[in-house]
């Protein structure tokens, strides 16, 4: 399975995707909000897709449907416990103030 962003007109979102509560660009468990260190969700429109779970520098696992209960989820593997499963999104647009600010650096930038 891959999830493809294509939305947004090509305005900027946040996006955090997991699986059982384990985030798939982190690895980590679930929090709200957004993190930076380490960074815990896509960038899109500049990420138009995500097909599984980071599980380290350049390594991904694929996204794979399997049974709760069995031990076969990343929320198993990682936590021992399968309580979740299921897909979770967050999707956070960016602020208009920051968009604004980023156009015009664009604008700037090309008129030189």
């Amino acid at each position: 399975m891959w999830i493809n962003f294509g939305f947004g007109g090509g305005y900027p979102f946040a996006i955090k995707v997991a699986a059982g509560k384990i985030n798939a660009v982190s690895g980590e468990t679930w929090c709200n909000g957004l993190s930076d260190r380490p960074q815990d969700y896509a960038v899109v429109p500049e990420q138009p897709w995500l097909d599984g779970f980071s599980i380290g520098e350049g390594r991904i696992r694929q996204f794979v449907a399997v049974p709760l209960g069995v031990g076969y989820t990343a929320e198993g593997q990682i936590t021992g416990k399968e309580e979740h499963g299921g897909l979770q999104l967050a999707i956070h647009p960016m602020k208009a103030y920051y968009y604004e600010k980023h156009v015009a650096g664009r604008h700037a930038a090309v008129d030189l």
